[in-house]
């Protein structure tokens, strides 16, 4: 989807939650403790642990590879984990046409994190120099990991994969328009063969990330398993949509991780599958959006109407003056955020 970049902090907020069921906390960054790390075996688990807890965790990678001919201490699995733990803060940047200036503020900053839109993957900017950005944003004075945002659930006609003519039926796997108004960006069937070609293999938009060298993959629209006209499609095809999105990024984590056993694989949305252990054996966290405020594709209002933190207080008074209360600061009607 296309977005303006925003702050975890800011309006909508992602709430990462470690598959292990640990919460991601936004803290202030640490200094990257000093000390040289075993980079040609494998670094003690106890070192790891206090490096990826101080904010290193770009800094660290080096020292968790395994070395080949000797016992590893940590399996990929638990590297990954590592990895996530030493993130403190996160930035999250969806613009296709960022300046010098806000791709050099973002390798400026303390974020450990960087899930960014990959750029090249649009049409009229396939010589963005991705590659350079991210080599820039490893070696940054805070290093970072960096992870490229996918949208594996809906087509999106700026990518280098649409054609001309293409529309919803037409290739069959085009199922409807966005259900929130985001214009451009259309439901797919990610189970038909076609779709999955776009990301898988040596010419997939996948192998590209890897070899931009991308710490991982941000994946939106992971959701679509509930999306009614995704619901519908699959229904015709004769198959289960959520056990489809899982082997999807099966799929797509296996493909990624036969090359980099630490390739990381965020998902977003679709929160619901954490009770599927096949589910949770493969991704690394989950993020999720609308934790605490909600808008809308044409931003009316202006900014995003807060979300109740509990059922309980969905038909409290004082949630209801809080909403009313926004309203009139944005001089909107009284039903703006209802």
């Amino acid at each position: 989807m296309m977005y303006v970049f925003f702050q975890v902090k800011y309006m909508i907020r992602l709430l990462l939650i470690y598959v292990l069921f640990y919460s991601l906390t936004i803290t202030p960054v640490f200094s990257a403790p000093t000390g040289d790390f075993n980079r040609n075996g494998v670094v003690g688990l106890e070192d790891a642990i206090s490096a990826m807890q101080h904010g290193a965790a770009r800094s660290a990678i080096h020292a968790l590879q395994i070395n080949t001919g000797q016992s590893p201490l940590l399996t990929p699995s638990q590297k990954r984990n590592l990895l996530l733990e030493g993130v403190r803060s996160w930035f999250y940047y969806l613009g296709f046409n960022p300046t010098n200036s806000t791709l050099q503020q973002i390798k400026d900053s303390t974020y450990d994190m960087v899930v960014m839109e990959p750029i090249f993957t649009e049409e009229y900017n396939t010589n963005f120099p991705i590659t350079t950005i991210v080599a820039g944003y490893h070696n940054a004075t805070h290093p970072k990991l960096v992870l490229a945002y996918l949208d594996i659930g809906q087509a999106e006609e700026w990518r280098t994969y649409w054609q001309a003519g293409w529309q919803i039926g037409n290739p069959s796997w085009i199922v409807a328009n966005d259900p929130d108004g985001w214009e451009g960006n259309y439901p797919v069937k990610y189970w038909h063969p076609d779709w999955k070609s776009i990301w898988l293999g040596q010419n997939g938009y996948l192998q590209e990330m890897i070899n931009a060298g991308f710490d991982g993959i941000y994946l939106d629209w992971v959701e679509a398993f509930s999306d009614e006209n995704v619901i519908t499609a699959a229904a015709a095809d004769n198959v289960d949509p959520e056990n489809e999105m899982i082997t999807f990024i099966q799929e797509l984590a296996l493909y990624a991780r036969t090359q980099n056993p630490d390739f990381l694989v965020i998902a977003q949305n679709g929160a619901e599958l954490a009770s599927r252990n096949d589910y949770v054996a493969i991704i690394d966290a989950i993020a999720q959006e609308q934790v605490w405020f909600d808008g809308a594709s044409d931003n009316s209002p202006p900014g995003d109407c807060p979300l109740p933190a509990t059922d309980n207080d969905l038909e409290t008074v004082a949630y209801e003056n809080l909403l009313i209360a926004i309203d009139n600061n944005l001089n909107q009607q009284n039903d703006g955020c209802y």
